[in-house]
Parts: structure tokens; sequence; C-alpha cells
């Protein structure tokens, strides 16, 4: 009995050596805690001048609003004189962080690159871009991955790795686009005359960007024609637009070419039946 008593009045006296302490670590964990609410709220507001992206800015808020209370705990627990249990907890936490990291690294990677993006912002919902071989208007950008409709409608979720680590294409930001046709005419063609009604047919419609000039070419003699290449710029972005346009002048210099007795020829073939 007086064993215990003994045990029991030095837990008391050990409570009461450490009492300031355990105060004083409360107080810490209590401002900590008040402190990262600000944190939380200042990295809101600075990260959405940053970035649009709400998901990114309150996963940042997010991890700053843990990383100050995660601190506050360490140093309130060396002040109970806890220290080398909070390192064994650390020790412990990145051994599994490590292993974790490469179960998910393919998940980090997109997480990464989804706050790259973010903050670099390439690009923005309803631009057109290509990554790669996909080619669509943007939909959503989200922290792992973004969504694109292509020219058939087809829904296409790319993570966002793919799109950081490889060239993209985004036609939006571009005032206008340039369009290369590749043509041909007869042999007894009036070459003058094609180039001219050609240039002139182009420059006629309206959405064609006069202030950039339609460059004409002859390329090749080709088996049944003189081939040749003409560009011109298209003051669209939408690719729908650009279709559309593109689809207008090929039926205005044809019908031009018509009025003019300028031939399109097509390939002749000669098949020769040998008995």
């Amino acid at each position: 009995m007086k064993l215990i008593e003994e045990k029991l009045s030095s837990w008391v006296d050990d409570l009461a050596s450490l009492l300031p302490n355990i105060v004083l670590a409360i107080l810490v964990v209590i401002i900590a805690f008040f402190i990262s609410k600000s944190v939380r709220k200042y990295t809101k507001n600075i990260g959405s001048k940053i970035s649009s992206n709400k998901a990114v800015v309150n996963l940042i808020s997010t991890v700053a609003y843990i990383m100050i209370i995660l601190i506050g705990l360490l140093i309130a627990l060396n002040i109970v004189n806890l220290g080398k249990a909070a390192t064994s907890m650390l020790a412990g936490a990145g051994i599994i962080g490590i292993a974790l990291g490469f179960a998910f690294q393919d998940i980090a990677a997109n997480f990464i690159s989804g706050v790259m993006l973010s903050i670099q912002r390439p690009f923005k919902i309803g631009d057109i871009i290509k990554s790669k071989d996909i080619f669509g208007k943007v939909i959503e950008i989200s922290i792992r991955s973004t969504e694109i409709d292509n020219l058939q409608g087809i829904r296409i979720e790319i993570p966002n790795k793919e799109i950081l680590l490889n060239p993209l294409r985004n036609y939006s930001k571009t005032m206008g686009r340039r369009v290369d046709l590749k043509l041909g005419v007869a042999y007894n063609s009036d070459l003058e005359k094609v180039e001219k009604l050609t240039t002139e047919t182009i420059e006629s419609m309206s959405e064609i960007d006069n202030d950039k000039k339609v460059t004409f070419n002859y390329t090749e003699f080709a088996d049944s024609s003189i081939n040749l290449n003409v560009s011109f710029w298209v003051d669209k972005n939408e690719e729908l637009d650009f279709l559309d346009v593109k689809s207008r002048v090929i039926k205005e210099i044809k019908s031009a070419f018509d009025k003019n007795n300028i031939e399109i020829p097509f390939p002749i073939r000669t098949l020769v039946n040998k008995k």
C-alpha cells in the first residue's frame, strides 16, 4: 500500500512540475490553430488572384493550414519533452510517404502537373487546343486531368501529365489561323489568269483577314495537272468556323473556275485488256 502511495505521489509531483509546460504547449497549439486559419484565408486570397482553378487554390490553402498545425503540435510535444516520440512519428510518416509515392506516382505526377497548368494557364475552358493527336475544345480542367470535346463530339479525358510533357497548340490564343489549300489546273490553263482569279476570289470573302497577304505558288508538274498551293488567313478562332470558311472558299474557287473555263482535271487511267 505504501508503495502505491509513493508511486502516486511521484506522479503528482511530476505532473505538477510539468504543468507549466503543459499549459504552454496547449497555448502553442491554440496559437498555431488561429495562425493556420489566417494563413489559409490569406493563401486563398492570393491563390485566387494567381489561378482561376478553385480546386487548386483550396488544396494549397488546406496544405498550408495543416502544415502550420503540424508545426505547432511538434513544438508543443518538444515543450513537454516528447520530442523523441515526435521524431519517431515523423520517421514513420516519411517511410509511409515514400511507399505511397511509389505506389501512386502517376497520380502524384498528374496532380503536380495540374497545379503547374493552373499556375501557367496555357489554356482555359472554351479554348481550342491540340495535345499530341487529340484536338478539340476544352470543357473542364481539374487537378488530375483535362476534358476535351473533339470534332466528332466525343468527350476525351487527358491526364495533365501528358499535356504538360508534350507540345501543346492553343489555336484560341492567336488572332487568326492560316489555311493552306492544294489544287491543280489543266496544262492548257492561263496560269497568270488562274493566279489572279484565285487570289481575287479569296480576298473578296468577308471572313478573310486582308491585312495578311494571300500567298500563291505553283509547286509541280503532276501527271494530269499543274499543282499549286494557296494560303490565306481566316479571322476566326473556333474550329467549326474555320472549317466552314475553308469549305466556302473551296466552293467559291470552283465556281470562279467554272465561269472562266478553267479546268480542274482528275487523274485518267487507261486499262488495256491483253488477251
